[in-house]
């Protein structure tokens, strides 16, 4: 009676003392209905499983920034030199942060809370431009792309904000500043007015009406400085709407486990035919 193995095994092939090396291909053809019978299991599970995940559509936003170093908007601001790559990333982290999620929540009427938003929202910093990229998930297309727009409108009103509350603090400054100067010129003034012919006073006077004036001009930029840079964003692009989902995905989900399961199926077989 001859021995026959369903999976297509030959008894020559057991094990025994003196195995020769089996070649791949012909191993693979002997076992080709089990190979097609687990890449097709393989397929349907992954198949199945993707229909299981929750309906997800992405939408995507960009924003150029404006760049700082042209502006000196902040205080001390001239005397640092912003390395531009590092502040694109700095923008990027605060672009995904509590208080634009905040602000983002107040813009969809308060239904998603800060921290879904934190989990459907992402940002990515462009190495090469000063360019952010605003990554938004949602149940709807609609939705994902109400997301990224907000997203990218409160992280413009929250540099806005700061850009305003730093220009008026460093204005608070110089206007305290140029406060000190003009008591000084006062007093130059009452003493020179005693000794008109005092060459110093007159300079020391004269050199507290420059340091006045340069108080007095720096306010001014530091006013149209903030003024133009306005939210820091050059140029925003709105997301379109997306065109399909991006999760699930069956089909490509059920060929990826096909794959895997033919490379799966394959190593077994190779394993049966060493035995």
């Amino acid at each position: 009676m001859t021995w026959s193995d369903p999976w297509g095994r030959d008894p020559s092939e057991q094990e025994g003392p003196h195995r020769q090396p089996v070649e791949i291909l012909p191993v693979l053809w002997r076992y080709r209905w089990m190979l097609l019978i687990i890449a097709v299991a393989s397929a349907a599970a992954a198949y199945g499983l993707s229909l299981l995940q929750p309906t997800r559509f992405t939408a995507t936003a960009q924003m150029i920034l404006s760049d700082p170093r042209n502006a000196g908007v902040f205080r001390n601001e001239s005397r640092i030199v912003i390395d531009p790559v590092r502040y694109v990333r700095t923008q990027a982290e605060l672009a995904d942060s509590t208080p634009v999620l905040a602000r983002v929540a107040e813009m969809t009427g308060g239904v998603i809370s800060v921290d879904t938003l934190d989990a459907r929202i992402s940002t990515r910093a462009s190495r090469d431009l000063d360019l952010i990229t605003i990554v938004a998930e949602d149940p709807t297309a609609a939705g994902a792309k109400q997301l990224a727009d907000a997203v990218g409108q409160a992280y413009q009103d929250q540099v806005q904000f700061e850009v305003q509350e730093n220009a008026a603090a460093s204005i608070a400054e110089l206007t305290e500043a140029k406060a000190a100067v003009d008591v000084r010129v006062v007093a130059f003034d009452a003493e020179i007015a005693r000794d008109p012919d005092n060459t110093s006073l007159q300079a020391e006077r004269n050199a507290a009406v420059a340091e006045g004036i340069t108080l007095e001009s720096r306010m001014n930029q530091i006013t149209v400085d903030a003024a133009l840079y306005g939210s820091g964003v050059q140029l925003f692009e709105p997301a379109d709407l997306p065109a399909g989902r991006s999760q699930p995905t069956p089909m490509r989900n059920a060929a990826l486990g096909g794959v895997l399961g033919l490379m799966g199926g394959g190593a077994y077989a190779w394993w049966l035919g060493e035995r």
